[in-house]
């Protein structure tokens, strides 16, 4: 496993480490960015992966309470931060989902997928946002 920031969702009370990689030896113990997608904070989509935890507030166990106009904040290796704002969610059958993903390319967006419902698990989850404010580190 790589270390390639954190994320913060105030909101829902959320702060992980995000690692390089979306296997399910990285997602036991971090969210996990995917690495065909954008970097956080470049153009086109950068999406994270996370699991729903059996635990109330683990990983991405309350994703389904965000809201338009939450905001997402992830923060890079290099002290860079940046800001998104929620503009939506969907709920898609697992086999759509990398077509999905890729139809969600234009602009500076993120998408954050997850399993749902909890302890089932039949579909995806996704979280869509749009970069808001950059803050470059040193």
């Amino acid at each position: 496993m790589t270390g390639y920031g954190v994320i913060s969702i105030p909101a829902i009370e959320l702060t992980m480490p995000v690692v390089e990689g979306a296997d399910s030896y990285s997602l036991r113990a971090a969210d996990g960015w995917l690495p065909e997608s954008a970097e956080m904070g470049n153009a086109g989509n950068c999406v994270i992966f996370g699991h729903r935890m059996y635990e109330y507030g683990r990983h991405f166990n309350r994703l389904d309470e965000l809201k338009e106009g939450d905001s997402i904040i992830l923060y890079d290796a290099k002290g860079n931060i940046f800001t998104y704002t929620v503009t939506g969610t969907e709920t898609i059958e697992p086999d759509t989902l990398m077509d999905t993903l890729a139809g969600h390319n234009e602009g500076f967006g993120l998408t954050l997928v997850t399993c749902t419902p909890t302890k089932i698990a039949t579909h995806r989850l996704l979280v869509y946002a749009t970069l808001e404010a950059a803050k470059f580190g040193k």
